[in-house]
Parts: C-alpha cells; sequence; structure tokens
C-alpha cells in the first residue's frame, strides 16, 4: 500500500519506466507537502508527527522517508513552494505590465489569488517560522524583503511624491490584511473574500498615499 507502481509504457511514446516513477514520485511528494501544510495549520508544527502526515496521504509513515529527511524538512517545503508559487507571478508581472496602476493591481490579485487558494502554508508561515533553520529563515526573509521591493516600486511609480518608507508602511498594511485574513476563510465565501480583500487593499493603497484621485486611478487599471 502507498508504493509506487509501474506499468508498461508502449514503445515510442517517449516516456521511459523511469520517467514515470519520477513524475510519480513528484506527485506524491507534491501531496505530502499539501498534506502536511494542512496539518502544520491545524494543529501546530509541533504536534504533528510523521505517521499523521503519511495516514493523510494514505501511506505509512516511514514512508515519508522517501521524499524527506525529516518533518523539519517537510516544514522547509510547506514554506517554499507557496513563497515559490507567490513570487513566479510577482516576476511575471513585472516583466509583462508596464502600467504602473495596473501593476499595483495586479500584484494585490496575485498575494489574494495565492493566500485564498491556498492558506495553509501563510497560516504555518506566520505561526511556525521558529522551528526553521537560520539559513531557511535568511532566506524566506530576502523572498520577503524583493517581493515588498516590487509592492513598494509599483506604488511610488504611481505617486511619485511618495516617500519610500511611507510606501512601505501602505504595503505592510495591505499584505498583513490578506495574510491575518486567511485565518477566517472558513467563515466567509471564497468569492466574497477575494472580493472584500480587494477592495479594501486598493483603498488601503490609495487612502495611504492620500492621493484623493488615485484610487478611481486603482479601479480603473483593475477592471
Amino acid at each position: 500500500m502507498g508504493g509506487i507502481e509501474t506499468h508498461a509504457v508502449p514503445p515510442g511514446s517517449g516516456v521511459t519506466p523511469v520517467t514515470t516513477v519520477r513524475r510519480r514520485a513528484s506527485i506524491r511528494r507534491d501531496e505530502i507537502i499539501t498534506a502536511a501544510g494542512e496539518l502544520f495549520a491545524d494543529r501546530g508544527y509541533p504536534r504533528t508527527g510523521i505517521d499523521d502526515v503519511g495516514a493523510a496521504v494514505g501511506i505509512a509513515g516511514t514512508g515519508i522517508y522517501k521524499h524527506f529527511d525529516s518533518k523539519a524538512d517537510m516544514l522547509v517545503a510547506v514554506i517554499e513552494r507557496a513563497t515559490d508559487r507567490l513570487l513566479e507571478r510577482v516576476d511575471a508581472i513585472s516583466r509583462e505590465t508596464s502600467d504602473p496602476s495596473a501593476v499595483s493591481v495586479a500584484l494585490v490579485d496575485n498575494l489574494i489569488d495565492t493566500v485564498v487558494d491556498e492558506p495553509a502554508p501563510f497560516v504555518v508561515m506566520m505561526w511556525e517560522r521558529q522551528h526553521l533553520d537560520r539559513p531557511t529563515l535568511r532566506g524566506l526573509d530576502r523572498a520577503h524583503r524583493l517581493h515588498i521591493e516590487e509592492w513598494v516600486r509599483g506604488l511610488t511609480a504611481v505617486h511619485p511624491d511618495l516617500p519610500d518608507g511611507e510606501a512601505q508602511v501602505i504595503v505592510h498594511a495591505v499584505i498583513g490584511l490578506t495574510m491575518t485574513a486567511c485565518y477566517r476563510m472558513r467563515a466567509v465565501n471564497v468569492e466574497e473574500l477575494r472580493r472584500i480583500l480587494r477592495r479594501m487593499s486598493l483603498e488601503i493603497l490609495e487612502r495611504g498615499s492620500g492621493v484623493d484621485d488615485g484610487l478611481a486611478q486603482l479601479r480603473r487599471a483593475g477592471r
């Protein structure tokens, strides 16, 4: 039970048995990361055991060690996968969007969509980071700084007179709003939550920057 099965592959398909095994191992690893994230968020990292994660994906706890060296490695994988998914889209927004107002709106939408679609890793990121080793913490903090810099760059491009320090406070307020909301997601319809967070985030960006007509500008960009 829980082992990786192999099947005959049609000749000329370009898929080898080794490729199939690796693909299934990758799928299983993703399943474990998702399950671990949910359990760490619900129970807390210290109260979640290897056997708990194994049971959640239908394998013995010892089967986890085919994919991870330890529970700590799973914690790192949970957080790094969520961070990578968030930042991949941020990079694409920076490359593909030239209108500064549209950049700010796209960053808001990316953050909300990423957190709302899979909130557990972000709960873990906020509450369980003390269990990470120092190199992982440094990497996570660096990724966070780069993320903030992109937001600040977009906001100050719309409002050139806004000091960087004030822009950082505004950006942190927006990100904090969405991250905090992930605790209460189950109490609200998901699409309604997206709508509420989007409206409030755009208002914080513009009211905080003190520009009376800026909110309308961002709303137009987000249509």
